[in-house]
């Protein structure tokens, strides 16, 4: 069993940075804005040793280092620290910016050697409110009270940063200080910081348990931590004291929202538009309420009308791509992720989501698809320094620290692969650590964790310390799982905390990031010449990517008569019924458009699609039209709505399925295969169109693999043509796929292994 980890980590003050006094100058600028001081004056620090080692010195260098230091010492309020920095940095280089800063400190330091007291603060609006609770900590700096002005004034004047260091000193000197205590923690959860605000504030409430913005504000820590049930118990404790305040009433449902329970959350949404009917954040929670039940038509009036209402707020435009790329309009949905980035420059969230809607669309050349993708590495990479150098051991042969990243670890189609591999991957070769960033757990979370050694849970860490964390845990191989999907933590890759870094089953395509070096996938995937579109090396598994195991989520069941084979129902209808089960926006024009040609050569067969939400009017009604724009009537589609009861036994109902593309299908066509029906898929150019070409020649059907549309159709008509023989293709498929590689987790698992060490003694060969 993994031992478990909950304790909040530290923030990162040691990064390692280069050795040049000029890149440590510019550092400690930049840290200094950050309100990071300590690091600043580390930075500056180590700046002024290196100048002192010439003979002579450079003087504006040395000079303009000694300023900054003094800027450091100024607001850790340190005077005599200050003043010596400053005076020794006109002593090599004349600055009148320096000697008015040096004045300055001698003034205050003269009143405070004579004792003088603050003068009594003026209101927190006052112009020079901020100026003077400054003058007052630094005459002071023991005063608690004062400290704690000085904070939330800062927060008032959203420098989050430095507010956390002077509210954190505050606490230090008193621990009595509720209201320290409590901004401290909102600057926190500012900062997103989630793990070290939840700490904060829970010690602060143990002390002031009816603190009511304590309650508040460790309430919404909590939900951001994926402490989902608590959380909701601590808002209601809130809202039983304000029963009509609207914003409680909004984190309510937006955290039922979360939990799926939409009747609950509608009734908070219902009392909180009743008290304020145009509250951007209820009507924001209102469109997600609808988006999540894939009510999307009226989820996307109402965002646009939020966007056209407030221009500046990122969120409804990302919120809007969302919705509309759920609902298969891609077009759409990319210029509206486009339009938060414009807003908000730097949301890797958001570019993800623009990423993830590109591998839907049709019309773009891999080509564009990998420039795309590039771009995100180049904007996130940039920024962040790469460590000198990793202390691990290389040795090729030892056991090695793999680290496996995912916001999947439950009932997700992820853990349909990940499980079989854990529980047959060799423990001793290998100590697992799972680095769980999902929303929720379950019964699925619970089966993951005994196979792995250690599992952190880490929702509520900045990629910063989560990126410490694994490199305190010495990790040697980190694993990516996710990505550009939800929850995923690629700019804790870009920071590069192990020397070895993987992408593997989560993300059809490249992640973008040169910092990690390899992405697993197989010969059918990513074919001789798919290097190109990777900034990722290509190891290949030599059979399959990846290993199926079905009924993850209810493994009692697997033998029920339920989910045994059925024969194929056109023996008892007299008619093939076609089928795809999968996500509405893989239903393209394009592929509506070839699905009408072969029920036009196929006039008496039937197709049944099973698509999130399609029991909407208007979702129903918008995909009739598509097909009826192409002489297919609404007689001839069974229009199903998914739902996880129907997983496996919608596909009793279906003679053959047929493979969506450009995104084909994954976990679905592992399922169909499973259950008997066999799969027509269109071989594409990139990975994402070749799921099927892979998981097909794993389970020897290569046949099924149309090299264009013109073959789909023929292999589709083949298929259907004598239905006996479709029949016994259906009765011998589970135990073929059961003895394939594809459910073969030994062997896999030893492949899995074999590429761990060979990337393994690769960077062994590069010391």
């Amino acid at each position: 069993m993994a031992t478990l980890f909950a304790a909040p980590i530290p923030l990162m003050t040691d990064t390692v940075l280069p050795a040049s006094p000029d890149t440590l100058y510019r550092q400690a600028l930049g840290l200094l804005r950050a309100g990071n001081w300590p690091a600043a004056l580390h930075c500056c620090q180590q700046a002024i040793e290196q100048l002192r080692q010439d003979d002579p010195p450079d003087a504006p260098r040395l000079a303009a280092c000694l300023a900054q230091a003094g800027r450091a010492h100024w607001h850790h309020l340190a005077l005599a620290d200050s003043r010596e920095c400053w005076a020794e940095s006109l002593n090599w280089q004349d600055s009148t910016v320096v000697r008015g800063w040096l004045d300055e400190a001698e003034r205050l330091l003269a009143r405070q050697q004579a004792g003088e007291t603050p003068p009594p603060a003026p209101e927190m609006d006052n112009p020079q409110a901020l100026r003077l609770a400054y003058q007052a900590a630094l005459l002071a700096p023991q005063d608690a009270p004062g400290l704690t002005r000085l904070g939330t004034l800062l927060m008032l004047h959203q420098r989050d940063a430095e507010a956390a260091s002077y509210l954190a000193r505050s606490l230090e000197i008193d621990p009595t200080q509720a209201q320290a205590a409590s901004n401290l923690g909102l600057s926190l959860l500012n900062r997103k910081q989630y793990a070290q605000a939840r700490s904060v504030l829970e010690n602060a409430l143990a002390q002031y348990p009816d603190d009511l913005h304590i309650q508040i504000n460790l309430a919404n820590a909590l939900a951001q931590c994926g402490e989902l049930a608590a959380a909701i118990d601590m808002h209601a404790r809130v809202l039983a004291r304000q029963p009509d305040d609207v914003h409680t009433l909004v984190n309510l449902a937006s955290l039922e929202i979360r939990r799926h329970d939409y009747a609950q959350a509608q009734t908070y949404l219902d009392q909180a538009l009743a008290l304020a009917p145009q509250h951007s954040g209820a009507l924001s929670a209102q469109a997600d309420a609808w988006r999540f039940q894939h009510h999307f038509e009226p989820a996307i009036a109402l965002l646009r009308t939020l966007g056209e209402r407030e221009p500046q707020v990122a969120h409804h435009p990302r919120r809007l791509g969302t919705a509309l790329r759920m609902l298969g309009r891609h077009a759409e949905a990319l210029a509206a992720y486009q339009r938060a980035l414009d807003i908000e420059p730097g949301d890797a969230d958001t570019y993800s989501n623009l990423l993830l809607a590109l591998q839907y669309s049709p019309g773009y050349t891999p080509e564009q698809v990998f420039a795309w993708h590039r771009g995100f590495g180049e904007r996130y990479e940039a920024p962040l320094p790469l460590p000198r150098h990793f202390p691990h051991s290389r040795q090729p042969e030892r056991r090695l620290r793999v680290g496996w990243v995912s916001g999947d670890f439950n009932a997700h189609p992820v853990a349909y692969f990940v499980l079989p591999l854990w529980s047959a991957l060799d423990r001793v070769q290998f100590e697992s650590f799972a680095y769980d960033t999902s929303l929720t757990a379950d019964s699925v979370t619970e089966r993951l964790q005994a196979h792995v050694d250690h599992w952190r849970r880490v929702r509520g860490l900045t990629h910063e310390e989560l990126a410490r964390q694994i490199a305190h845990d010495r990790i040697d191989i980190l694993i990516d799982l996710s990505g550009h999907t939800g929850g995923h933590r690629l700019p804790t890759f870009a920071r590069k905390p192990a020397p070895v870094q993987a992408a593997w089953l989560g993300y059809a395509d490249t992640t973008g990031l040169s910092r990690i070096d390899w992405r697993l996938s197989d010969p059918y995937g990513d074919p001789d010449g798919a290097e190109a579109r990777y900034t990722e090396r290509l190891w290949r598994l030599p059979e399959v990517f990846c290993c199926y195991q079905p009924m993850v989520r209810m493994p009692e069941l697997r033998d029920s008569p339920d989910y045994a084979v059925q024969p194929t129902p056109a023996l008892a209808n007299g008619h093939i019924t076609f089928g795809c089960c999968n996500n509405y926006s893989k239903i393209t024009n394009e592929v509506i458009a070839l699905w009408a040609r072969l029920l036009h050569a196929a006039p008496q067969a039937r197709l049944l699609l099973e698509l999130a939400g399609i029991s909407h009017e208007a979702s129903r009604d918008e995909l009739l039209a598509r097909f009826a724009v192409h002489g297919i009537d609404a007689g001839r589609l069974q229009l199903e709505d998914r739902h996880p009861a129907w997983q496996y036994k919608r596909y009793h109902q279906i003679d053959i399925c047929l493979d969506p593309f450009p995104a084909t299908g994954g976990t679905s066509s592992c399922d169909l295969l499973w259950m008997g029906v066999p799969l027509v898929t269109l071989a594409g150019e990139r990975f994402a169109s070749r799921l099927g070409v892979s998981l097909l020649n794993a389970v020897g059907h290569a046949e099924w693999i149309a090299a264009d549309a013109d073959a789909y159709v023929d292999i589709a008509l083949g298929l259907a043509a004598e239905v006996t023989a479709l029949n016994a293709i259906r009765q011998e498929m589970r135990p073929r796929m059961e003895a394939s590689p594809l459910m073969d987790a030994e062997r896999f698992a030893g492949h899995f292994a074999d590429a761990l060490r060979g990337m393994w003694r690769d960077w062994c060969a590069q010391g």
